[in-house]
Parts: C-alpha cells; sequence; structure tokens
C-alpha cells in the first residue's frame, strides 16, 4: 500500500449554509500542502472547482494567508 501525501489534502471550513438554498454556502478551503494558503467560496459550485484544482491555483477570488490575517488584526 502507497502512502498518502497531504499535497490534494484539504481543510474545509463552512461557516454558513443558506436555509432557502443549500447550494449557498461560505466558507474557507485551506490547503495541508504546508503553502498556509486559504481560498474562500460563497456557493458549492466554487466549493469543488477549488478541491478539484488546489486550494492556491484559484484565480479570481483574493487568496487569504497568514500574512494577509497578521495584518488586518492589526489595522483594526
Amino acid at each position: 500500500m502507497t502512502e498518502r501525501t497531504t499535497r490534494h489534502s484539504f481543510i474545509v471550513r463552512v461557516y454558513r449554509i443558506d436555509t432557502k438554498d443549500c447550494r449557498k454556502l461560505t466558507g474557507l478551503v485551506e490547503a495541508m500542502d504546508g503553502s498556509g494558503e486559504r481560498a474562500p467560496f460563497i456557493d458549492i459550485d466554487e466549493l469543488a472547482a477549488l478541491l478539484s484544482r488546489g486550494a492556491g491555483k484559484r484565480t479570481g477570488r483574493k487568496k487569504i494567508t497568514d500574512t494577509t490575517a497578521k495584518r488586518k488584526a492589526r489595522s483594526a
């Protein structure tokens, strides 16, 4: 049996689900490849796209990194 790497592993955090339309959900996908990159999603299609491409390879939306979060915390 071969050992699986974390290169294709993700943590998916779902923060909100619309009770009237379950396809609308809000959350964050974090790649477990050690890059620390995170990508937000706002519906099930975006989540599927993130998981099929990998969280760090998404275009269009701003990626959230640890430095971005720290910068926001300092300015608040």
